[in-house]
């Protein structure tokens, strides 16, 4: 089961009614009530709520005059997070691209300081959103990192491994009474991980190991090894993880793994 679509059907089972792929053609005020033209259904409401997200107002910084080209709403910049003029950088929400806050403070606080080195030194430092998570701020909340799994599975095809584990299998979800919810991650055959969601309690916090993990390389038997208090959230990763090794392509390279670390060889 998708996670999105796991997040729909707990939405739903709330009484949140969930439409995707619907335009909204008009808002309209009638006779003091609130309407809005979806496609071809009117809907009334008590209140509506438009998130409009933000543009940068880039007309009257002049940019032209310093060889800064833009496209419409938003900055031209490649890879390093150079403009078009190669001493000049941008990010956040003026670079149009993901208006989100911890994006933003990646951005400035880690790509700029890799950009200063590229005007330095010539280096070829790109910025690298992989490894960035994503939080929707529902009940219980979503958070995603890296390739979803139809993303892995465009991208590698047959050599990708879904691993999934339920939060009712915990103790402090058991304890506290907070059950719904699931840990999915996408590897490839070989362990590489690729990317992980997770949706229950505490997910904003979970996968911020799962990003770790994929910025620094680490294989998912990492995540397997981890040792975490009882009872906490955190087990659900080893849980997760453990899924893997109990395949025999997951217990053939944990062996070589191992064997490897002893200097030995298969």
């Amino acid at each position: 089961l998708e996670i999105a679509q796991l997040l729909q059907a707990i939405l739903e089972a709330e009484g949140v009614r969930v439409l995707t792929n619907t335009t909204v053609t008009q808002v309209k005020g009638i006779e003091g009530k609130k309407w809005v033209q979806a496609d071809r259904e009117a809907m009334e409401f008590d209140e509506i709520v438009l998130c409009a997200g933000q543009q940068p107002e880039l007309e009257q910084l002049n940019l032209e005059a310093v060889g800064v080209k833009t496209q419409p709403d938003r900055l031209r910049l490649n890879q390093k997070l150079q403009t078009t003029n190669s001493h000049i950088y941008a990010c956040g929400d003026a670079i149009g691209g993901y208006q989100i806050a911890h994006i933003a403070n990646y951005e400035a606080k880690n790509a700029l300081q890799k950009a200063l080195q590229n005007a330095l030194f010539s280096s070829q430092y790109r910025v690298d959103y992989r490894h960035i998570p994503w939080l929707v701020c529902t009940d219980p909340p979503l958070a995603r990192v890296g390739f979803t799994v139809a993303q892995a599975r465009r991208k590698y095809d047959n050599d990708v491994l879904v691993l999934q584990h339920y939060f009712k299998t915990l103790a402090i979800a058991q304890i506290r009474d907070e059950m719904t919810g699931i840990c999915q991650l996408v590897v490839r055959r070989n362990g590489t991980i690729l990317g992980g969601a997770i949706i229950g309690s505490q997910a904003g916090e979970l996968i911020n190991v799962i990003a770790l993990a994929i910025a620094q390389k680490l294989k998912i038997d990492a995540i397997a090894d981890l040792v975490s208090v009882y009872p906490s959230w955190g087990e659900i990763l080893a849980q997760t993880a453990s899924e893997y090794l109990s395949t025999p392509l997951g217990q053939k390279n944990w062996l070589q793994n191992l064997l490897a670390k002893i200097g030995c060889r298969v």
